[in-house]
């Protein structure tokens, strides 16, 4: 029987192969020792990146002693997303300009959403003009060369200053998680710095998300484990509403 799992065998440009479903239930639970670090979240188009990245952020919050109010993020997270008519078509999520809103959205209360542009000032804030006096948030990049380039040509020098300061995660408990697709398409600072890098496995039949875990210095492989994954859906914007 063809397993329904979304899995990039056939699209895998990193050359990593894959493990079955089986070997990754196998795998040891992933429990997070400590707070702060760096976090890659990757994998093709619709691999189930963005439902792992809602479910990873609830967890901390939820486990781990974090609050919505410590939540930065270059997406928006909705209580239930804004319904919206486009070109004749209904959508849930932020509004283009021109739609005409059927439902306004509800944010999630107290978490800060923040463009590109802002999020590169808040990562230079925290981690270099604030001393170390911001500490215990989770900042969450979504698209992370969309805000640093993986072109060092086009990353400027203080950029790249900023970028060096990521080692301190675990010292200010900070999350720094971000999302990029397969290959190298990441600055190669922010992948030095990188501490764990998962990859989704969204089984349909069960709504089950497996993040097999990689600790990116000793190479050993773990697993996370999301029952009832779709509850993400309309929590966050990048998936089009299923009715």
């Amino acid at each position: 029987m063809t397993s329904p799992l979304i899995l990039p065998k056939d699209d895998d440009s990193d050359g990593e192969s894959y493990p079955s479903l089986e070997e990754i239930k196998e795998l040891p639970r992933l429990k997070l020792q400590d707070l702060g670090g760096n976090v890659c979240i990757r994998g093709i188009q619709n691999s189930g990146k963005g439902i792992l990245q809602v479910k990873f952020v609830n967890r901390l919050i939820w486990r781990y002693g974090y609050d919505w109010a410590e939540v930065y993020s270059n997406f928006h997270w909705w209580v239930k997303k804004p319904i919206f008519v486009i070109n004749g078509v209904v959508k849930h999520g932020s509004p283009p300009p021109g739609a005409r809103i059927i439902r306004e959205g509800i944010p999630i209360p107290g978490y800060h959403y923040l463009d590109n542009e802002h999020m590169r000032k808040w990562v230079r804030k925290v981690y270099r003009k604030s001393r170390g006096l911001i500490r215990h948030i989770i900042i969450v990049i979504d698209e992370i060369d969309q805000v640093y380039s993986h072109l060092e040509s086009m990353i400027d020098a203080e950029a790249r200053e900023d970028l060096l300061t990521l080692f301190q995660d675990k010292k200010l408990e900070i999350f720094f998680i971000y999302t990029k697709h397969q290959g190298l398409g990441v600055n190669k600072i922010i992948r030095s710095a990188t501490e764990i890098s998962m990859k989704p496995y969204f089984d349909r039949r069960f709504d089950t998300l497996y993040g097999l875990v990689i600790d990116g210095f000793t190479m050993s492989k773990r697993v996370l484990v999301f029952r009832h994954a779709s509850d993400a859906f309309p929590h966050y914007d990048r998936w089009e509403y299923i009715f």
